[in-house]
């Protein structure tokens, strides 16, 4: 699907809420590279962090990348999540956030029409059921998140790790099918952000969260 199509394609994008990273010292309309834009908001005197919850990961990052858009801040990386262990994912270096907790872009890895869980020298083990992402007025489900913990060994005798992970998906249901094709499907259902963290650093949810 190329870039054209997808600019003529009439979106109907769930209504969005003030970025998290919005700040008045936050120069928005003066061109700038990646790089500068993080640097101003390192640099911003109001001391905010990269700290979105699960609706605003689906709006601002997830949907703009499965739609071939830039996302407003680009700076979440596309790794190979479910052929990795965490241990070896760069979640201490992503500074942009609490120390300790990364995001990451990743395609779901399918086994026999199943979820593969395996990764590097263990597992993800899902940790409860998926659960509805909704907007501030509970009214629309934009997508689904699902908590897993890594076990490192073989299922199931693995061994419990410091290791949480928050898989997040776009609810597909949004677009009507004239606006979606095969590809576009499979990218909704396969394409996920993942935020990573180390329990032991990051025990509680953030206070900025809904």
């Amino acid at each position: 699907m190329g870039d054209d199509n997808v600019k003529e394609t009439s979106l109907h994008l769930p209504q969005i809420p003030k970025p998290i990273l919005h700040c008045p010292s936050l120069d928005t309309t003066t061109p700038m590279s990646d790089g500068e834009k993080v640097m101003q908001i390192k640099n911003s005197v109001c001391g905010m962090r990269f700290c979105p919850n699960d609706y605003e990961l689906v709006c601002f990052s997830l949907i703009p990348r499965i739609f071939g858009y830039k996302p407003p801040l680009d700076i979440i990386q596309e790794l190979d999540v479910y052929n990795t262990s965490p241990d070896n994912l760069p979640v201490y270096e992503f500074e942009y956030s609490t120390h300790g907790q990364a995001y990451f872009f990743t395609e779901k890895v399918m086994k026999k029409s199943k979820t593969k869980r395996t990764a590097g020298d263990g597992y993800w083990k899902v940790a409860g059921g998926e659960k509805c992402v909704t907007d501030n007025r509970k009214k629309q489900c934009v997508g689904y998140t699902k908590t897993m913990v890594f076990h490192r060994g073989k299922a199931p005798k693995g061994e419990q790790t410091k290791w949480v992970m928050d898989e997040i998906r776009v609810n597909a249901s949004l677009y009507s099918h004239t606006e979606r094709n095969e590809g576009l499907d499979l990218k909704m259902k396969k394409y996920v952000v993942c935020r990573i963290r180390d329990r032991e650093l990051v025990k509680d949810p953030d206070p900025y969260w809904d």
